[in-house]
């Protein structure tokens, strides 16, 4: 059984196509306060999480809710695809502003399990988008442990069924903080 280990406070970064069961992982592991979806930041702006043509005022809101949270010292976790480089480049910039570890959770889920799980969703996103995704997160893969984060997590179908998540305080100087027998430089 996979057991990850999250250090408190970091930023965590899912990242999978959808229905590849990042939000329910989300929900089943970390505290509902913790979690900053791009969904959510489409609803509350538009009322419909579906609503593509809000995603650059969704995005910023996403940005922003994350950079105050880690401001704030809090453990944050950012649900959205990332399949894109440019999407997990600026999540890590965000996380390295406030001296956080960065840890990025795959989804590398098969498409056709991402589609029997969007055909059971209430807004689903269909077939061609979840292939794109799919086509994104291959490309991708291979260089994702390249791109800076302090933790890289893959997980395939089977490893979603028996993993734990074990959130543990951040070493002092990890997350940002000097201790004050320190000093400043």
């Amino acid at each position: 059984m996979p057991k990850i280990t999250i250090p408190n406070p970091s930023l965590v970064i899912l990242c999978g196509p959808a229905g590849s069961g990042k939000s329910t992982f989300a929900r089943r592991f970390f505290p509902e306060t913790t979690v900053v979806s791009s969904d959510r930041c489409r609803a509350l702006l538009s009322d419909d999480e579906s609503n593509i043509s809000i995603s650059r005022d969704a995005f910023e809101l996403f940005h922003f809710i994350i950079d105050r949270r880690l401001r704030l010292g809090r453990l944050t976790v950012a649900d959205s695809t990332a399949v894109r480089r440019e999407a997990r480049r600026a999540l890590l910039r965000i996380g390295r502003r406030h001296g956080v570890p960065v840890v990025v959770i795959v989804f590398d889920v098969p498409e056709d399990v991402c589609y029997h799980h969007d055909t059971q969703r209430r807004r689903r996103v269909g077939r061609a988008v979840i292939t794109k995704h799919q086509e994104e997160l291959r490309e991708a893969l291979p260089a994702i442990p390249q791109e800076g984060f302090d933790q890289v997590i893959i997980l395939g179908a089977e490893d979603l069924r028996h993993t734990s998540v074990d959130i543990v305080p951040a070493s002092p100087r990890r997350a940002g903080i000097v201790p004050a027998t320190e000093g400043p430089d």
